[in-house]
């Protein structure tokens, strides 16, 4: 299926429309009735992907929850050992999967394989689960099992003794999956209290996770006879090759080595690994000389650019340090690598980024996560030379290497420093367990007083020999107990993998079992309901195989049998499908791409709001004008003018305001827009109940005078796509630039429409692609240029993953490609989430005035659901305040509906409210949300543009979703903010407090300066009502009772009075009255 190319695991992200769990009809294990399993596929962010699972049984109430990690099997394991000795080290962030095993040796406990369910937790969680299971029962136990209760208290003791601390323990995760984790405190320096160890599985682990027949056994590889050489020079000149397998596939595949010379320096053996299996690639450095006498420690500093292009060799025991921000990474925390200083400052800040992930994530604090963001901006400075900093390379083998720029002369920015390695040193190489004599023996220890001294060191390494002999030997009986447990249930978990893992191949609907028609439903019915109605199919494409060799497509004499046997299965969901276009595969196989919708209901439509933006003069109004009348255009400007508002956009031909257009589509994707053949008006209501799918157009300015309607139009509007249009014979001039970074600045995709291409000669076309083509990758997009049917399927599939940017090439006079950009609108895919369960929250973007109706204020519903009748709190108001209101009618698009869910646009009539007490970036929230307005809010911003600098009391119109309102800038980080600087500082509102969210992104433009930035936090600000109650207790604190005043004659206060009057229940009453 053609959808299925897209990323099943979703940022967490409020910005993302399309996120939501999957139901699953699953057996309670507790009653064994039906209950729900909730799966979510997610990409938490700074970490890896991960798979959430939530049960709940409605009989029973039995629930559980589950993690399980997304990622694909590391190629090593991974073993962790932590020694906790401080209160902050139980607070520590533990993450393991179901495969991993946690030991604590000063407890004598084991928690073996898939003993547990993947989590997230912490190290005092692990000894808190459990403390909670062994405590479970313990008073039956008393009373039954005496001696088995007093065993198992003096068991919670140890425990409760390792939990305070009163002894220092030992944590030990060994995970084969290598996906665990243990957070390190402090990600700049070295962990001193936790080592990370990489191993290769053991068979048994291969078997457990898959990687191996159950059948395997070790058994000895028989070598091939090395080559014979002639001498070492002729060694020097031949690429070895070794079999290995790939650590992506797991498939067979080789290494290639070979050694070369570092001028001025030594032998080094170059690893290449290329599997022609799945493509993957890697390579690595390794020293090929003996370890040095003496460790070398090696500073450069970074002044210039050709510091950052010096050539480095990094052993896997060389640490790196740069004492300017007190940074340290140890030895084995990058691997050896041969790259420049600029390559390894950058792969150390890739490192740190994913290991700052419980630093940068919702639950950190603000002051870490405030350190660990300053700490990665000052590692940018010094990778932009704009921090000078001095980088150490410390290696106790001596094997690191950085290049010389006056080679052989002495390099005045390089300094290299020898030193003889410590006992601990020579200890963590291995060197002072080599024995170089008589190696083929058993040392005897001597005894007489002249080899004391050497007696007691050979003791000391013995001892550590046994110790180290008597570790393996019990964790090799523990792994033995495990693979003995999971024996158990291996035939059961075989047969439901098998089932899970067997997907749809390419030629099911042929077949059309029982049993694939129910996967083929279910999967139809998911693909609907992400898409709010709608999907593309793909015929002849396999759905969730997991086979290595995909064929794809069907015979094209059988295909119309698999499209009966599709539309049979849409009749039985109920959905309706449309073929799009056939794709013709290898030999006489072909495909077919089909949009399925739901059935048409009444009053309800998929609604897609497109922002059409672009310089002056490049002809967004009259594309507009020819895609919703179905006329095209005389070439001198006949089509815009059924567009138009204003007297005087009818007199310069320009738009100066935001115009919204629609353009509906039928079940099958015909256009149902009829214009009258008189007036040439659309009949709004008529559309909106013939259509299932709606696409409006948000029609913004494109002189830069009216850039400040644009940004509202793009901010306000809540736009799912952005429509930049630019014209052939004039290129890239004016605001094209300006509009394509502010879509790219609130994360809404972009596709590019190039008109008038039936005036433009071609050199200048050619011209003009090539500049679109160098624009469009530089915003680190990939242009694809729309020509066949095909194109737009390829284009509409991948658009919402934002990195690709489709291009179409239009005539509105010949109508060149038009059906091209209207089949791309129809099968474009929508990207927003759904929230429908959530608070109601409608952002009020313009307000109207109707005779005999009232006041009409028109937005978009970011999340829950309203309903006719329903009690809303409008607001605020200049004083702050929020004021009930009942919903009394509904419309969408002109046409009244009963109910609008999240995502849709709607207006509403507010009875009895003036205009003028309505404006726009008003709200109106759900009650139960206790909405507060706020002055004051604090933003992360990124200053794109600004000719000087910034300062306190700065004062500039921001745009927040549809709030447009001026504010002064009373505080930031930095003492001054230029272009490129990125901070944290607090604006205050000038005229009137407003309703906003922290992560609402925001924009503010002020001359040429040019920002934008994320709301964090809010400072909330006090109602005119509580205002009143504290003047009035200060007043009574003061004078007294005597400073009172009358008392009204059913005495209340004036104030209370009021407030009740408008109370939700009274007004509840009176509209049903």
């Amino acid at each position: 299926m053609a959808a299925d190319s897209q990323d099943i695991y979703r940022n967490l992200s409020a910005d993302d429309y399309q996120a939501a769990p999957i139901v699953v009809e699953s057996m309670c294990a507790n009653c064994e009735e039906n209950g729900e399993t909730r799966i979510m596929c997610t990409s938490i962010p700074y970490y890896k992907a991960v798979i959430l699972m939530s049960f709940e049984c409605p009989h029973c109430g039995y629930k559980n929850n589950e993690i399980q990690s997304g990622e694909a099997v590391q190629e090593h394991g991974t073993l962790v050992v932590l020694r906790v000795q401080k209160p902050e080290d139980l607070r520590r962030q533990l993450v393991k999967s179901e495969y991993a095993s946690i030991e604590i040796p000063e407890l004598e406990l084991e928690i073996p394989h898939k003993s547990q369910p993947g989590e997230v937790t912490t190290v005092e969680g692990v000894l808190e689960r459990v403390h909670r299971g062994l405590s479970q029962d313990q008073e039956k136990r008393r009373l039954l099992d005496p001696e088995g209760a007093a065993q198992i208290d003096a068991y919670l003791a140890r425990i409760q003794s390792c939990w305070d601390l009163k002894e220092n323990w030992t944590l030990r995760l060994r995970d084969p999956t290598g996906n665990c984790y243990i957070q390190n405190p402090d990600v700049r320096h070295v962990d001193p209290r936790c080592i990370i160890s990489h191993y290769h599985r053991s068979l048994n682990e291969k078997k457990l996770l898959a990687l191996a027949d159950d059948n395997d056994q070790e058994e000895p590889v028989e070598e091939e006879p090395a080559p014979e050489f002639k001498s070492y020079e002729d060694a020097k000149q031949e690429v070895l090759h070794f079999a290995t397998d790939c650590p992506n596939c797991h498939g067979p595949t080789e290494v290639k080595m070979k050694p070369t010379d570092i001028p001025f320096f030594q032998t080094v053996i170059i690893m290449s690994l290329a599997c022609d299996r799945c493509g993957y690639k890697s390579n690595e450095v390794k020293s090929g000389g003996a370890i040095r006498d003496q460790g070398c420690r090696l500073s450069v500093q970074l002044r210039e650019d050709v510091d950052l292009a010096r050539d480095v060799l990094k052993t896997d025991t060389c640490a790196l340090s740069i004492p300017e921000i007190d940074l340290e990474v140890g030895g084995n925390a990058l691997c050896g690598r041969f790259t420049t200083i600029e390559g390894l400052l950058t792969a150390t800040k890739e490192q740190l980024d994913a290991q700052s992930s419980f630093f940068m994530g919702d639950s950190a604090e603000s002051e870490e996560k405030s350190a660990v963001m300053t700490f990665l901006e000052k590692l940018d400075d010094i990778i932009a030379l704009r921090l000078p900093a001095t980088i150490i390379l410390d290696d106790p083998t001596g094997c690191s290497y950085v290049q010389s720029l006056t080679a052989p002369m002495d390099d005045p920015r390089l300094t290299k420093e020898f030193y003889t390695r410590t006992f601990e040193q020579n200890d963590d190489l291995g060197i002072n367990d080599m024995k170089v004599e008589n190696y083929g023996e058993l040392e005897v220890l001597k005894e007489d007083e002249e080899g004391e001294e050497e007696a007691e060191t050979t003791t000391l390494n013995k001892l550590k020999l046994l110790t180290k002999q008597k570790e393996m030997d019990r964790i090799q009986e523990n792994q033995k107990k495990t693979v003995n447990l999971c024996e158990l249930y291996a035939e059961d978990d075989n047969e439901v993998d098998e089932k899970v893992q067997r997907g749809l191949d390419a030629q099911f609907l042929l077949r059309s079992t029982p049993e694939d028609v129910e996967k083929y439903s279910i999967h139809l019915r998911k693909q609907l309901m992400e898409g709010e109605g709608e999907c593309l199919i793909e015929l002849g494409v396999p759905i969730n195989s997991n086979s290595k060799n995909i064929k794809t497509g069907i015979p094209e004499d059988d295909m119309q049998k698999a499209v009966d046997a599709h539309q049979k299965i849409l009749e039985k969901i109920p959905a309706i499908g449309t073929l799009v276009v056939r794709r013709k595969q290898t030999g006489n196989l072909v495909t077919e791409v089909w949009l399925v919708r739901d059935p048409p209901e009444e009053k309800d439509f998929i609604e897609a709001r497109v922002a059409v933006v672009g310089n002056v003069d490049a002809g967004k109004s009259t594309l507009l004008g020819v895609l919703t009348h179905s006329a095209l255009d005389d070439g001198r400007g006949a089509a815009r003018t059924k567009l138009f508002r204003h007297k005087h956009e009818f007199e310069s031909g320009r738009t100066s305001s935001v115009g919204n257009d629609i353009l509906g589509f039928d079940v099958h994707g015909n256009v149902v827009n009829k214009p009258d053949p008189h007036n040439h008006n659309l009949d709004w209501v008529q559309i909106g109940s013939d259509c299932a799918k709606l696409v409006t157009f948000i029609d913004l300015a494109g002189h830069e005078k009216y850039l400040k309607t644009t940004i509202f139009g793009m901010t306000g509007h809540m736009p799912d796509y952005t429509m930049l249009m630019i014209g052939a014979n004039m290129g890239i001039i004016g605001t094209t630039k300006e509009h394509l970074s502010l879509a790219l600045s609130l994360h809404v995709p972009v596709y590019l429409v190039v008109t008038k291409i039936d005036m433009c000669p071609a050199n200048i076309l050619e011209e003009t692609m090539k500049n679109i083509t160098r624009l469009v990758r530089s915003a680190k997009k990939l242009p694809i240029l729309v020509r066949t049917m095909d194109d737009v399927v390829h284009a509409a599939v991948n658009f919402p993953s934002k990195k690709v940017c489709p291009i179409f090439q239009v005539s509105n006079v010949e109508g060149t490609n038009l059906p091209l950009l209207r089949q791309f609108l129809n099968i474009v895919p929508l990207r927003r989430s759904l929230n429908e369960n959530d608070p109601a929250h409608f952002q009020i973007d313009d307000i109207y005035w109707v005779d005999g109706v009232g006041t009409i204020a028109s937005g978009t519903l970011l999340s829950g659901t309203i309903r006719l009748n329903d009690i809303l709190l409008l607001g605020p108001t200049s004083n702050g305040d929020f004021q009930p209101i009942p919903i009394k009618s509904i419309h969408r698009k002109r046409m009244p509906v009963g109910i609008v869910k999240c995502g849709q646009s709607a207006s509403f009539a507010l009875k009895k409210i003036p205009k003028k007490d309505v404006r726009k970036g008003m709200v109106l929230v759900d009650p139960k949300t206790k909405p507060v307005a706020s002055m004051l809010f604090e933003a992360e911003i990124l200053v794109l543009h600004h000719p000087t600098t910034i300062k306190p009391n700065y004062q500039a119109m921001l745009h927040i979703g549809s709030v447009r309102q001026t504010a002064t800038l009373v505080s930031m980080g930095k003492e001054v903010l230029r272009t490129g600087d990125r901070d944290k500082v607090q604006f205050k509102f000038i005229r009137q407090p407003e309703y906003i969210r922290p992560g609402t992104k925001m924009v503010f433009r002020e001359g040429r300066t040019k920002a934008v930035g994320t709301v964090l936090s809010v400072v909330p600000q006090e109602s005119l009502a509580q205002q009143r109650a504290k003047q009035k207790e200060g007043r009574n604190k003061h004078y007294g009772k005597k400073t009172g005043g009358p008392k009204p004659p059913n005495g209340k206060p004036k104030v209370e009075k009021q407030l009740e009057a408008l109370s939700i229940d009274k007004l509840a009453d009176s509209s049903s009255a």
